[in-house]
Order: structure tokens, then sequence, then C-alpha cells
């Protein structure tokens, strides 16, 4: 690939001319009056030498007066070596021609220059020269074709390496360039040099500095196995082709800072001593780094990786940072080692993270992390606090048998699909806060040394916390305190086999404005005393399949939580084929609209994507209808037991009126005459005389846990049967008097409190003459004749009356028994 016009721009503003040349000193060298340059020292009288008197000494400044040399429009004079390939006004030069006699002059002065003895360059602490800079200088060479072994003469060294003294600043090498088991000694700069084919640097050994910066490698370039003993600087360097650094070792800082790589860069096996610098890279193709030793800091800081990025098995000893990387393809940090902290704030995973057995020794921070695709951190280990606060989770989230030794925070963090933490274990604190997950969250069989914290939480899908599929060994059974005040269970939520403790004296596990829509168990599980159920909204569960607003409501932990969601936004369902299976298509239409509403839409449609769920659930089969309302009795009982057993009679009793509620919602499937005359065999739900008793006694009394109900009725009857007894007495001759009246109430009370001060009616009064019918003949104005059946009706009523208010007074005192825990 040719060297770009840009490059050669810049090439011509530095000059590299005859007259150029003179301007830009040798360091370290002066020229005396005999005109040699040699060393600068104490004594020696001279004026400070330049390149041109370095290449004087190699015998090129003839080349200026040979035909060829000169550019025709500006004059300018080259050097066979830095003689370009064009001159500017785009003519030809004798390289650009491949004059084979031209470049077979070029090669001798390349095996002339590589046939000096290597004498050392001394340097200061800080890379300054002290004394003679002894290295050939190339600055500015335009070279053809270059292989080392070929045109050096140096005898090779004890490692069979070829020794090399060089500073090349701007050098071009048109054709492949080979460096292959060179030896180089002191500070090497290739700094702003231009490859045009394949470079190799294989095996080679960079004994000072080295210095790549700005250098564009058109081809393939090839470090592995070379070792660079100091710092090596590749800042701000191009890479078109393959970047192979395979097993390259870096006993120096290794700076990569804005390098871009177009190919794949081959990091494999690499052992970075310091640190390693590679902040604002671009990674166009794959970037393998799988078992690099990284001693030093890490710094991948606003690293762009458009193909895969593979870490896998890497060992990072210092800091590894790669807050505000961009990962478009696969990541892959399996079986990764982070000995220290490890950075990954504001991160972007557009395509799959992998960190499976990845081991955090220091903090592992995901702050404000985007991952697009699916994150599995399966079987990790976070020796440290694990942050993923605010982090977005738009794929399939696996956390499966992680381990958390210290604070595990996902605080305001947005799941969109699934979220595995099954067997997960959490040694120290866990916190979810206003964490919101779309569908799934399985914490199942997970292990909660610390407090569990889910203040505010939003669960749209499942919400599993118990043991089923995996049985729970007891040390993982236990959670210290379980937090999740203001939490929103809009799916099942799975409490079973757990042992719920009550934590510390003022800081009990709590469920206080917990919302529960759906579902939830608690089977096997133990709940402490100090647990607060008393204020969670459990009864919400009741109104599945019910599509009233009022029943659907929508609380500010809600509404937040859906706003949390649209910063992890996954991909949008894609619609079957037509040959799919009906229950394929209609899961399509429900994920589809789940999708809109969540996404797309507002408030709006999230409430009526949640009433088109409870139409759904409403006109589904009765089957399922009754299994739901059976399973929902089920917990109901269990929180009754609960309170039973802690002696608390409200709770007790309010959970009781539940569980006799759900119970009246399962109802029965239509059965055929014949089959409902088959007494002896069960049937499915529950009769509708059985439901209707339900309804009576929940109205009458909220299922025995009203004081004042009951009595209230009670007073209602009263006026009511006392209207009906004075209607029955005047009808259908007159209105009632205000004395008819007062002896009908008298007369309705009388039923109810029959020790009490309530005379029984005058004989002639009307109701009198409904209850005696002998001496009716005495009473003044005659007597009134109401047949048999409406004397019957009345002793009836009475009667019933009677039955009805005993029944209240007992459902009162039933209540005021148990508020006041009265055995």
């Amino acid at each position: 690939m040719a060297i770009s016009q840009k490059w050669w721009d810049r090439w011509w503003d530095e000059d590299y001319s005859w007259d150029g040349l003179a301007k830009k000193d040798w360091d370290g060298w002066v020229v005396p009056e005999d005109g040699v340059p040699v060393p600068g020292k104490v004594g020696v009288d001279g004026d400070q030498a330049t390149l041109q008197d370095y290449w004087r000494r190699a015998g090129l400044e003839e080349d200026i007066k040979r035909e060829g040399h000169t550019c025709p429009k500006t004059g300018k004079q080259f050097t066979r070596i830095h003689l370009p390939l064009t001159f500017e006004d785009g003519s030809e030069t004798l390289k650009g021609n491949d004059d084979k006699a031209f470049l077979e002059e070029v090669y001798d002065v390349l095996r002339s220059e590589l046939a000096r003895p290597i004498m050392e360059t001394k340097y200061l602490d800080w890379g300054e020269l002290e004394g003679p800079d002894h290295r050939m200088q190339w600055r500015g060479v335009v070279l053809p074709h270059f292989d080392l072994e070929d045109l050096s003469a140096q005898s090779r060294d004890e490692d069979d390496r070829i020794p090399l003294s060089l500073h090349a600043i701007d050098a071009a090498f048109l054709g492949d360039a080979w460096f292959n088991s060179a030896a180089f000694s002191g500070d090497v700069s290739f700094y702003s040099a231009a490859f045009s084919g394949d470079v190799s640097f294989y095996s080679a050994v960079f004994s000072g500095d080295t210095r790549f910066d700005s250098a564009v490698f058109s081809g393939d370039a090839r470090f592995d196995s070379a070792a660079f003993s100091v710092d090596a600087s590749f800042y701000s360097a191009t890479f078109s082709g393959v970047a192979e650094f395979e097993s390259a070792v870096f006993s120096g800082d290794a700076i990569f800072y804005g390098a871009a790589f177009s190919g794949d860069a081959g990091f494999s096996s690499a052992a970075f001593s310091g640190n390693a610098r590679f902040d604002s890279a671009s990674f166009s193709g794959d970037a393998g780094f799988y078992g690099a030793a990284f001693s030093g800091d890490a710094v991948f800081s606003s690293a762009a990786f458009s193909g895969k990025a593979r870490f896998f098995s890497a060992a990072f000893s210092g800091d590894a940072s790669f807050n505000s990387a961009a990962f478009s393809g696969v990541a892959e940090f399996d079986s990764a080692a982070f000995s220290g902290n490890a950075n990954f704030d504001s991160a972007t995973f557009s395509g799959h993270a992998r960190f499976n057995s990845a081991a955090f020794s220091g903090y592992a921070s995901f702050e404000s992390v985007t991952f697009s695709g699916d994150a599995v951190f399966a079987s990790a280990a976070f020796s440290g606090d694990a942050i993923f606060e605010s982090a977005a989770f738009s794929g399939n989230t696996n956390f499966d048998s992680a381990v958390f030794s210290g604070y595990a925070i996902f605080e305001s963090a947005a799941f969109s699909r699934g979220a595995i933490f099954e067997i997960a274990t959490f040694s120290g604190d866990a916190w979810f806060d206003n964490a919101a997950f779309s569908e799934d969250a399985c914490f199942a069989s997970a292990a909660f040394s610390g407090e569990a914290h889910f203040n505010c939480a939003v669960f749209l899908g499942d919400a599993d916390f118990g043991g089923e599929g995996r049985s729970l060994m007891s040390e993982r059974r236990s959670i210290q305190r379980f937090v999740a005040n203001g939490a929103m269970f809009l799916g099942p939520a799975n409490f079973s086999n757990r042992n719920f403790l009550s934590g510390p004296e003022g800081v009990e596990s709590d469920f206080d404005d917990a919302h529960f829509f759906h579902l939830f168990k608690l089977h096997d599980s133990s709940l402490h005393r100090g647990i607060n159920f008393g204020k969670a909204r459990v009864e919400l569960a009741l109104e599945q399949g019910k599509a009233q607003e009022s029943c659907l409501p929508v609380p500010g932990a809600l509404m937040e939580g859906l706003e949390t969601l649209k910063r992890a936004v996954p991909e949008k369902p894609q619609p079957p084929k037509e040959d799919a299976l009906e229950s394929n298509k209609e899961q399509y239409v429900r994920d589809a609209s789940k999708w809109s509403a969540l996404y797309e839409g507002g408030l709006e449609e999230f409430q009526a994507w949640r009433r088109s769920e409870a139409q759904a659930f409403a006109e589904g089969s009765v089957e399922d209808r009754n299994e739901y309302f059976r399973a929902l009795e089920d917990c109901y009982r269990t929180l009754k037991l609960f309170n039973e057993d802690r002696r608390d009679r409200v709770e007790e009793g309010r959970f009781h009126r539940l569980e006799l509620i759900a119970r009246r919602r399962r109802g029965r499937p239509k059965y055929t005459p014949l089959q409902m005359l088959a007494f002896w065999q069960e049937k499915e739900g529950i009769p509708i005389w059985e439901r209707v008793l339900s309804h009576i006694y929940g109205g009458a009394s909220r299922y025995g846990n009203s004081v004042v109900l009951p009595i209230v009725w009670l007073i209602c009857g009263v006026l009511l049967f006392a209207a009906i007894y004075a209607a029955m007495a005047s009808f259908p001759h007159h209105t009632p008097t205000v004395s008819e009246l007062e002896n009908a109430l008298s007369f309705s009370a009388g039923r109810v409190l029959p020790f009490g001060p309530w005379a029984d009616p005058e004989a002639c009064s009307r109701i009198g003459q409904m209850l005696e019918t002998a001496g009716r003949e005495n009473c003044t104005g005659g007597a009134i004749h109401y047949g048999t059946w409406v004397p019957f009706g009345l002793r009836l009523l009475a009667s019933f009356q009677s039955l009805t208010a005993i029944i209240l007074a007992f459902l009162s005192g039933l209540a005021i028994r148990r508020r006041f825990q009265m055995n």
C-alpha cells in the first residue's frame, strides 16, 4: 500500500534536501577546522555538526551534482538515500523508476552504514543524550525493500542477534522492511516513520527507549516475541494491516495512546511489566489480548473495539481502566484475573460481554455501563465491591454462581431481559434499590449473608428468591435482613424455602408499602418476629383480571422504574414466519405489545398493555384462573399462619379475609346437568352458594375483622325491619301513622335486644293484632282481619331478624376478641 500524500506533504515540509540537512543538528558532534566531524568534548573546538556533515562523511556530497538528484521545479538537491519517489512537481525520480543500478548504489550505502562499529550512546536519566550520538542518523531517509539480515555485516551477538543502533525519524520504507532478530542498542526512534509494505521486528530486542510515535504501518506489522527493555511508545501510530505483538515483552511502559488498528491486533501472551496505555486507541478488527500479563496499570479508557475484544485468561496485576471504552463486537474477559481495581464506568458493550469465571480482587466498577447484548458474569468472583449502579442491561444478564465478597451495588440498574443471579453468593450487603426488571429476575438459591436491599425495585416479570428446582443448604437459606420497602411486584414473587431473619433491633426486615400485583409464595419459609408485612399491599393480587383503573394503580416507584427501563432498550421482537405455530404468533403479539408500551410509549400505553393482560387473564380458561386463585389462597394462608404463630391477631384476621376472598374468586367450570347430578364426584371450583355466603360474610363484617360494621348493619337492620313491619301492618289500606312507626320501631328493636326496655306492641295496635287474634274485637275502631299468612309472615320475619342479630352480634364479638387477642 502506498504511503499517503498527507505523510509526504509533511515530509516535504521537514525538508530533507541537502540544504535542509544542514539545518538539522547531529547531536553531540562538532566540526573542527579540518571539516571532519568528531565527538564534542571539552577542549575540542568546532561548529555544531549537522546531518549534512554526517552524510558528507559517508561520501554522499557528490550525489547532489549527479543527474536526476535535483528537483526541476524547486532546485532542491538530494542524496541517493533521501531521494523521494517523485519530486514536488510530480515527476518520477530514479528511485521511483526502480532503476536497478541506482537501487544497488543505495544498498551499497546501507551496507556501509550497517558495517560501522556499534558504539554506545549514553543517556541521562530523563532521556537526554550524554555525549555524542553514535546511532545511524537515518532521519528522513527513503529506502526501498530493506532486509537487515542481508545488508548487515555485523557479527551476531551471543543470542544470534544482529546489533543495530538507529535513529530513523521521518524515515520512509517503500517496500517490506525486515528487522528480524535485531538487537537495538540504546534508544531507537522511528517517530513518524512510514512503512509502505510489511514490516517485521520479530524477536527483536530494544535495549533503550523505543519510539514509534505517529508511525504509519501500511502493511502488516510483526512485533511478536520482541523484547522492549525500557519504554515502548506507539503514540498515535497507525496500523493498516495486521499488528502482531504476540508474546512480546514490555519491561517498561507500553504506550499505544491514540493508536489506530485497522486490521486485527494480536497481543496474546504479551507481558507488560510497566504500565500499558491504550487509552483512546481504536481497534477496527479483532483485538486479541488473551493470556496477556499486565503487571502495571492497564489503561484502555475511551478505547474503541469494533471487532472482537479478547481478554480471556488475561492477568491484570495493577489497576485496569476501561472507562468510556466502546465494545462493538463480542467482549471476552472469561477467566481474566483483575488483581487491582477494575474500572469500566460508562463503557458501552454493543455485543455480548463475557466475564465467565473472571476474578476481581479489588473493586470492580461498572457504573453507568451499557450492555446492549448479553452480559455474562457466571461464576465470576468479586473480592472487593462490585458496582453496577445505573448500569443498563438490554440483553440477558447472567450472574449464575457469582461470588460477591464485598458490597454488590446494582442501584437504579435496568434489566430489560432475564436477569439470573441463581446460586450467587452475596457475602456483603446487596443493593438493588430502584432497580427495574422488565422480565424474570432469578435469585433462586442465592446466599445473602449480608443485608439484601430491594427498596422501590420494580419487577415486571417473575421475581424468584426461592429454592425451586435446587434444594437450599441450611447456610444458604437464611437472609439476615431483607428490605423491599415500596418494591413493585407485577409478576409472581417466590420467597419459598427461605429463612427470613428479623435483623438487628431497629433495622428489621421490611416489606413496608411493597405492592404485590400477582402471586407471592412463602412455602416452607420461616419469617422471624419483627418482619413487617403489615403495610404491604398484598391485596392487589386479588384484582388480577380486572381492567378498571382502580385495580391498576401506578405508584411513584413504578413510574420511576418505567423511566429506568427506557435506558436499556432491548432488541424489538421480530414477527414469526407464516408457518409458525399459532401459540408463537400469539406470544409475539403479546411481546410486541409489551415492548412498544415500555420503550416507545408513555404511561397511557403502559396502562393499555396492563389492561390487555388483565383482559387476556379474564378471558382465559376457568382452569387457569382457578389455579391462580388456588395458589393465591395458599399464599394468604401462609401469611395467616405466620401471624397466628406470633399472636398478631389483627394481621392474622387480615390475611384470613384475603384468603377467603381468593377462595371466593375460584369459579366453577360449566358442567352438564348429568354431571351436576353426580354428587359423589368432586367438582372443580367453588359452588355458587358458597361464593354467595362468602360475599355476605365479607360484606357483613369484613370476614370477622370489623367490630363496627356488624353493629352498623344491626342498626340498619332495626330500621329496615321496622319499616317493613309498619308497611305490613298498614298495607294496603293507609299510610302508617307516627304512632304505628313508633310501635314498629320498638318491636324491631325488641327482636334484637329482648332484654332491653322494649315493650311488646299494644294488643289493639296493628302489629299487636297481627300477633294476637284473640280479643281484637274489643279494640276501639274495630278489629282488623289480616288473614292467616300475614301474621305468619310477620313471625317468620321477626325470627329471621333475631337470627341475623345474633349472627351480627357474634361477628362483632369475634372481631373484638381477635383485635384484643382474647383467647
